[in-house]
Parts: C-alpha cells; sequence; structure tokens
C-alpha cells in the first residue's frame, strides 16, 4: 500500500470514529451535566407545633399569621382538600371548634350570605358584623348564633360562627371559627387577634 493509500485510509478510519463517538469532547450520548441544586424554603408543617407555650406563626394563602397559644394545625381530610386551604383545632376548647381557612370566589357578599344561611336564628336575632381595615385590605367580620347545619353536618342548636371574609382579587379569602357558643365565646378576642394581625406575605 503506497503512502497516499495509507493516508487517506487514515482519513476514512477517523471520519468513521468520529461520527460514532464524536471528536474533541465528550462522547455524543453523554449525559448533561446535573443541575446544581437550589436552596428551596418549605415552611415546617406547623401541626402540633402550638401546643408549645409561645404562640407560634403560620404563612397561609400568601398571609402570615400569629398563632394564640393552644392553636393547633392540623392535615387536611382528603375531602377536605381543594375545598379549604388549612385547619385548627383548639383542643382546650373540645373537639367541635374547629377554624377553617379558604380561598374561594363568588364575591363576600354571596359567601356571608351563605353563611347566615346555615344558621336558624331565634327570633329577634341579627347577624352581627363590621368592616376593619387589616393590611390594607377591606375584612368584614361576622359574629352568628343559633341552629347552625353545615355541610354533612347534623343541626348543631346553641353554636355561633365567628367568621372573616378578605376582599380580594381574583379570588377572596375567608377565615371560619365554629362551635359551641359557649366556646366560642372564650375565643372571641383571640380570633379577633388572629385576623386582624394579618399581614401579607406579597404585595
Amino acid at each position: 500500500m503506497t503512502g497516499i493509500d495509507r493516508h487517506w485510509r487514515h482519513v476514512l478510519l477517523t471520519g468513521v470514529l468520529c461520527s460514532l463517538w464524536g471528536c474533541g469532547g465528550n462522547p455524543v450520548d453523554a449525559p448533561d451535566d446535573p443541575p446544581v441544586p437550589v436552596a428551596v424554603h418549605e415552611e415546617p408543617d406547623s401541626a402540633g407545633e402550638a401546643d408549645s407555650a409561645d404562640p407560634t406563626e403560620a404563612v397561609i394563602s400568601g398571609f402570615r399569621f400569629h398563632v394564640p397559644s393552644g392553636w393547633r394545625r392540623t392535615e387536611l381530610t382528603p375531602a377536605q382538600q381543594g375545598f379549604i386551604d388549612a385547619r385548627f383545632e383548639i383542643p382546650a376548647s373540645g373537639d367541635d371548634v374547629k377554624l377553617t381557612l379558604s380561598t374561594i370566589g363568588g364575591g363576600v357578599q354571596a359567601n356571608i350570605e351563605r353563611w347566615q344561611g346555615q344558621f336558624r336564628m331565634a327570633p329577634g336575632v341579627s347577624p352581627a358584623s363590621e368592616t376593619v381595615d387589616v393590611d390594607g385590605i377591606t375584612v368584614t367580620l361576622v359574629d352568628l348564633r343559633g341552629e347552625f347545619q353545615g355541610m354533612n353536618q347534623a343541626a348543631q342548636p346553641g353554636w355561633r360562627m365567628l367568621g372573616a371574609a378578605f376582599e380580594g382579587q381574583p379570588r377572596d379569602f375567608y377565615i371560619k371559627l365554629t362551635g359551641p357558643e359557649s366556646e366560642i365565646a372564650s375565643l372571641h378576642d383571640q380570633f379577633r387577634e388572629f385576623v386582624t394581625t394579618a399581614r401579607r406575605t406579597e404585595r
């Protein structure tokens, strides 16, 4: 074989190898470098944290709340997921007392009327409400008493609901505390503080 033939054979072999494995770098089939991990801050699950003597904080649906001592955030049941954002229990007040937070549409007035429709009030008793400013947001506070008929729940005489409706876009934000009237009465001030000291995490 002449020198010229050897030269062209070398060129041909080099071309074949390059087409199979690539030339001058990593092999063609080598995976890309894995992405650099990015630190992600995840809010700790606050379920059970409120058992400590000191109040805690909870971030829910864009709001930061000061959680009173004795309030315990609990996991949502499968039936509640997608309907409410978070819920709290207050063990010292009994199993019937529940606090829920949710983000829904429909308008504040329509939802407050729906709350009122869940109560059969005694003659002469009317819903109590007031409007307050919470971190620049108009919030309607509602106080309802009477026989409560919640969704999928038997009628409960002598119950009370404290509610807060935050006006927002595109959806409003709601907080409800329900339970026997005697227990809710003892939680009135804590509920009001929980609502009125809420602060938005973003503007």
